[in-house]
């Protein structure tokens, strides 16, 4: 029994320092801003200097230990541990408007 809740005490030590890493590294609304800035600059030179005008666009969603963004209704980055993932294609999209 006692070994039983060493595991499950190591556990939720394990679990709860990776919750407080997620939350002291979770990204803001200025790096999610970044990456969005540096997709639409593969997508066309120009759209890096366009994509300035977009930043009000970018609804930025804080949720503690992750955070995401969204253009145009749409997830564009989810982001933990000082990283954000893009989840949308640039491209896709420019190409379907």
């Amino acid at each position: 029994m006692k070994k039983l809740k060493l595991k499950l005490g190591i556990a939720l030590g394990i679990i709860f320092c990776a919750a407080v890493g997620a939350f002291f590294t979770n990204p803001s609304l200025e790096e999610h801003e970044a990456i969005f800035n540096e997709e639409c600059k593969k997508v066309n030179p120009v759209m890096g200097v366009v994509s300035s005008f977009f930043k009000d666009k970018i609804s930025y969603d804080n949720r503690f230990i992750f955070s995401y963004s969204m253009v145009g209704g749409k997830t564009f980055g989810i982001g933990a541990f000082n990283y954000v993932y893009v989840s949308m294609d640039l491209k896709e999209e420019m190409k379907l408007k």
